[in-house]
This record gives structure tokens, C-alpha cells and sequence, in this order.
């Protein structure tokens, strides 16, 4: 079974890292993987994406328009652009509900989406939808740690475990590691 999973967010949020984790973690758990960063601009607050493909016989790393499984989304406008373009139908769209305005949303030229927005379109798609926000969450930097906590929760990917992502996270995140494992925890979906 293959499995394309496109990552979205803005600089700064810690897609990369994300990204990384799970690719390192669909390596631990059996599967051959194939995956690219794309950065609109690489500055903070630039539009920034991550196409992981797994499973077996995959021989390119960038996922069609329309032919991912999950959309993993740190943001809510890069969720309903992630939504629109990249998800397929009856696909499953996991976003941390932040916002970060563009500028043409400041200076009022274009409408920020509600999460309406992100509903019609998952409704559209036949996708299944899900919203994730952690009050309190202080540092921005920690909420790729709930949404892969989330997804491996949601996604049932076999032989994608909580422990295998976990030790990941141990690999890859260097800084107050005791705070992110809190927050996974706390994000897990029974």
C-alpha cells in the first residue's frame, strides 16, 4: 500500500523538521519513502511544503496535484490552499489551526478562509477534516509536534506507531525535547 502525504506550512513553523520526523519514522516502520521540500520564498512567513511518498515501487518524490492521501497543515490559509490543490477525494486534511496573514490579506486585497472555508472544500472533496489547536501552546515552534501526534493517531498507517515517532522526535528535536514529548502526549487522539 503507497501513501502520499504533502506537509504545508509557513517558514518558521518547523515543516522541515516535520517532515523529516515523519520520513525517518516510515523508514523505521517499513517503508521505502521518496520525498522533496518545496519553498515559495525562504524567508519566515514564506509559503513552505514537504511531499513525502511511501510504500513500495515509487519512483519520483513530488505527489500530483489532487492525489494526496493526508495534507498535514501548520496554518490555516496554507491548509485550504493544501486542501484545494493537493488533496484527493475522500483524503483526510490534519491542520494546527494558526494564522498568519499575508500581506494581501493586511492591506485587505484579498479575504482570509474561515475554517468554513476549509469544511466546504473538505466537503467537496468528500475528505475527512480535522482541526487541532492547543491552548496555551506559547512557543509556535512546538505545534508540528501535536500535529504529527495527531496524524499518526488518525492515519492508521500500519506499523506507524506512537513509540517509532516518539524516538524520532528524541533524534531530531534538540531543544526543551521534555516539553515536545508533553505535548504529543497530549495531543494523541484515543
Amino acid at each position: 500500500m503507497n501513501f502520499n502525504i504533502y506537509i504545508n506550512g509557513v517558514g518558521g513553523q518547523g515543516v522541515g523538521i516535520l517532515a523529516a520526523v515523519l520520513g525517518e519514522s516510515l523508514i523505521s516502520a517499513g517503508y521505502e519513502i521518496m520525498g522533496c521540500d518545496t519553498h515559495g520564498l525562504a524567508q519566515r512567513h514564506g509559503s513552505v511544503s514537504s511531499h513525502i511518498r511511501a510504500g513500495k515501487n515509487i519512483f519520483h518524490p513530488l505527489i500530483d496535484e489532487n492525489e494526496a492521501d493526508f495534507v498535514l497543515s501548520l496554518e490555516r490559509l496554507e491548509a485550504l490552499r493544501g486542501a484545494e490543490n493537493m488533496l484527493k477525494s475522500n483524503g483526510t486534511l490534519i491542520f494546527y489551526d494558526s494564522v498568519y496573514q499575508p500581506i494581501s490579506v493586511r492591506t485587505g486585497e484579498k479575504k482570509y478562509p474561515s475554517l468554513q472555508d476549509l469544511e466546504k472544500i473538505c466537503f467537496i472533496k468528500k475528505a475527512v477534516f480535522h482541526k487541532i489547536k492547543i491552548e496555551g501552546l506559547k512557543d509556535f515552534r512546538k505545534q508540528n509536534t501535536a500535529l504529527i501526534s495527531v496524524f499518526v493517531s488518525l492515519a492508521k498507517i500500519p506499523g506507524l506507531t506512537h513509540e517509532i515517532v516518539l524516538s524520532q522526535l528524541k533524534d531530531y528535536i534538540k531543544y526543551d525535547i521534555e516539553e515536545n514529548i508533553k505535548i504529543y502526549e497530549r495531543a494523541k487522539v484515543p
